[in-house]
């Protein structure tokens, strides 16, 4: 998956992998045990928006610069939101999009304040490039990622549209999901 946070970044659909850590240090992680999980799904139906509407009434000190401006409001929004783990669907980025504006994005925190992993699809079966897309926002060091995986499901035609991203936690994994539409029937 796409993986931003701070300076580190691994191309679209390879797996990353965090620092090296033991998993039984992980299952022993103090903060684990005295931090209970607070994780929220959101389908954006489109990041780009998400981010202009979160600018908007999220106003911290506005600047002139768009991107920076951006970073303040999503990084205020999600310490209010006080979760450790934001899956988000339907975010309809490409891998290029993120890649070369990941501040304009908010795929990057200036502050290193949240890592993103992100799977994108590139117009694979027949859809048109930029449409699905999932991302995971982590924050903060409690729940750090250990490996993340955007072909999960070992089906390359699924894999390719970018609805599924799998992140490793050490203690606990998580699927973001974003399920097709399976009115037709075609892809039950």
């Amino acid at each position: 998956p796409e993986r931003r946070g701070g300076s580190r970044g691994r191309a679209s659909g390879e797996e990353s992998m965090s620092e090296t850590t033991n998993q039984e240090e992980d299952m022993k992680n103090p903060k684990i045990d005295t931090h209970p999980l607070h994780l929220v799904s959101w389908n954006v139906a489109g990041w780009r928006t998400t981010v202009e509407e979160l600018a908007r009434t999220t106003r911290t000190s506005a600047g002139r610069d768009g991107a920076a401006d951006a970073q303040r409001c999503v990084g205020a929004w999600l310490e209010r939101l006080a979760a450790d783990i934001v899956c988000l669907q339907e975010v309809k980025v490409r891998r290029n999009d993120v890649e070369n504006g990941s501040r304009r994005l908010c795929a990057a925190a200036d502050d290193g304040s949240w890592e993103t992993f992100w799977a994108c699809n590139e117009g694979a079966g027949g859809q048109r490039s930029g449409l699905n897309g999932v991302a995971t926002l982590v924050r903060g060091d409690v729940y750090r990622v250990r490996r993340a995986c955007a072909r999960p499901l070992g089906e390359d035609d699924l894999d390719a549209e970018g609805r599924c991203l799998l992140t490793d936690h050490g203690a606990f994994v998580v699927f973001n999901v974003y399920a097709p539409n399976a009115s037709g029937g075609a892809r039950l």
